[in-house]
């Protein structure tokens, strides 16, 4: 699954969830920071986001940080967003969805996924 269809997809269900396409003001949980999860720091790496992040392999803490320095280990604080590329799948408003679901047009599927 490419990063940039996971974003767009996280763009429409976000917009759909909130009213907003802005993540801003919004805490987000990237579970899993190998080279997908890092990627996604990075573009969700603006002032405002509140980012955290959850990984076994403690070499892709350093990792994350060199990313993003905005970006806080996950201790258990309420999130509104979850990407897990762990287990492959999106939570925002605690509905959950598949991420190898994600189709060719994900912003609108996105929308339509998440509308509420």
């Amino acid at each position: 699954m490419r990063t940039n269809k996971i974003f767009q997809f996280l763009r429409g269900a976000v917009r759909a969830a909130y009213g907003t396409e802005n993540f801003r003001n919004k805490t987000l949980l990237i579970i899993g920071m190998s080279r997908q999860g890092q990627e996604l720091l990075n573009r969700l790496c603006i002032d405002g986001v509140n980012l955290k992040f959850q990984d076994p392999k403690i070499s892709n803490y350093r990792r994350s940080f060199a990313v993003c320095r905005d970006v806080e280990v996950y201790g258990g604080q309420d999130v509104d967003i979850i990407i897990d590329f762990s287990n492959k799948y999106l939570s925002i408003k605690e509905k959950i969805f598949p991420m190898n679901r994600i189709g060719e047009n994900p912003y609108i599927q996105g929308i339509h996924e998440f509308y509420l």
